[in-house]
C-alpha cells in the first residue's frame, strides 16, 4: 500500500518543482561554461534508472513523473557542474543541496507510487530542508 496523495495534488506539486529546478538550473550555469558528460551521466542514469522502478505503478502519472525524473537529474547536475568553476563553498554547497533534493523526492516518488515506506514524511521533509539549506547557502 503506498500513501496516495490526491492526482490534482500531485500534478500541482511536480508543476511548481518543476519550474523551481528549471531556475535552480539557470543559477548553477551561471557559473560553468558547459555541461560536462562526466558530471550529466551518472545523473542521468540514477533519474533513468528510479524512472523505470517506479514506472509500472504510475499509470496516467507516467509521462508528468519522466518529465520531472528528467528536470531534477538535469538540476543535480548542473550543480555538480560547479565543482571547480565557483567558489569551493558554494559549488559544494549547491551539489549537497542537489543530492538532498533528488533524495527526498525518491523517497517520496517511492513511497506515493511504489510502496509505502516507514517513517517516510520525516525523511522526505527532512532530505527536502537540508536541500533548500544547502542550495540557500551556496548563493554567497
Amino acid at each position: 500500500m503506498t500513501h496516495t496523495m490526491p492526482t490534482y495534488f500531485i500534478i500541482l506539486m511536480l508543476f511548481e518543482l518543476h519550474f523551481g529546478h528549471l531556475f535552480f538550473i539557470k543559477a548553477f550555469l551561471g557559473d560553468q561554461a558547459s555541461w560536462s558528460w562526466l558530471r550529466v551521466l551518472p545523473f542521468l542514469i540514477y533519474g533513468g534508472a528510479l524512472f523505470f522502478y517506479l514506472r509500472p505503478t504510475l499509470g496516467a502519472m507516467r509521462f508528468p513523473v519522466a518529465a520531472y525524473a528528467l528536470v531534477i537529474s538535469l538540476m543535480g547536475a548542473s550543480a555538480a557542474g560547479r565543482i571547480g568553476l565557483a567558489s569551493p563553498g558554494s559549488a559544494w554547497a549547491a551539489f549537497a543541496g542537489a543530492i538532498f533534493f533528488i533524495m527526498s523526492d525518491s523517497i517520496l516518488g517511492i513511497d506515493q507510487f511504489h510502496h509505502a515506506l516507514p517513517q517516510s514524511r520525516y525523511w522526505i521533509i527532512g532530505t527536502y530542508w537540508i536541500a533548500l539549506l544547502g542550495i540557500t547557502l551556496s548563493a554567497r
